[in-house]
């Protein structure tokens, strides 16, 4: 008999949530109006600055709706009762057709979320990159009609509107440039 168990494997969290899309979306661009914004892995688009108030009227309705992911994750990962996850900072990200985000991850958080206000293009993933990918790909590239879920180094998620998605803040990633307008909202979350 054979047994099999996984790995290693790296938990990734999926939410649909109930909010007014259009009117978070006026929210965001207004303030792109006024924050000159800053330049992180962003090429071309809008990354407002860091927004640490989780009482923010653009921040809080998310976080109120996720508040199981974040128990299940702290349930999933068995962090000790004594410490809390919460909100780290948050920022928003307005991208236009052909702005991209380079690779990069979240040092100093634990996991990061990415919440999709506006986001019609198909093809603009967000692509997740196993740790130990590039050892993969040297190895299993050669043998295989195609990477899976064991073997790809990299994964890409494509982003449904109403919808965050939850993954280690360790995780390099990159976001492929869109064909649309996309608006999105970043959170790092922290243990305290």
């Amino acid at each position: 008999m054979i047994y099999k168990q996984e790995w290693w494997a790296e938990q990734i969290y999926f939410k649909e949530l109930k909010i007014d899309l259009l009117s978070l979306e006026e929210k965001c661009k207004e303030l792109s109006k006024t924050d000159k914004g800053r330049k992180e892995s962003n090429v071309g688009g809008w990354q407002s600055n860091e927004i640490i108030n989780p009482t923010n009227d653009i921040i809080e309705p998310i976080l109120k709706q996720c508040k199981d992911v974040l128990e299940a994750i702290t349930l999933d990962f068995n962090i000790k009762k004594e410490y809390t996850l919460k909100h780290g900072n948050s920022w928003i990200n307005i991208n236009q057709p052909n702005d991209y985000n380079l690779d990069h991850c979240h040092r100093g958080s634990f996991f990061s979320s990415v919440f999709y206000v506006k986001s019609k293009d198909k093809k603009a993933k967000l692509v997740l990159s196993m740790p130990s990918g590039h050892e993969k790909e040297c190895y299993f590239q050669d043998f295989l009609e195609e990477g899976s879920r064991y073997t790809s180094p990299r994964l890409g998620y494509t982003p449904q509107e109403g919808q965050i998605i939850f993954f280690p803040s360790y995780l390099l990633h990159h976001v492929l440039p869109s064909t649309e307008e996309r608006v999105s909202i970043a959170t790092n979350f922290i243990i305290t």
